[in-house]
């Protein structure tokens, strides 16, 4: 099973036109398809999580040490 994901906008006819590559030709494959509206300059649901991951732990700040003293202009 492969999970396809991702946004379209539709043509001027209102429909979405899907495309999706299959790996063989003359098989029949069963497509679950579910719409939801995107909310403008949204993330996919779940999309940090499986991208990214999640935070587990303290954040901590180490010492940036002493800064370079430089000649005056």
């Amino acid at each position: 099973m492969k999970t396809v994901q991702t946004s379209l906008t539709p043509k001027s006819d209102g429909m979405l036109h899907l495309e999706i590559p299959v790996e063989k030709v003359g098989q029949i494959y069963r497509v679950t398809v579910t719409v939801n509206e995107a909310a403008d300059d949204s993330w996919p649901e779940g999309y940090f999580a499986s991208v990214i991951g999640k935070w587990d732990g303290e954040f901590v700040t180490e010492p940036e040490g002493e800064f370079e003293q430089r000649e005056s202009l």
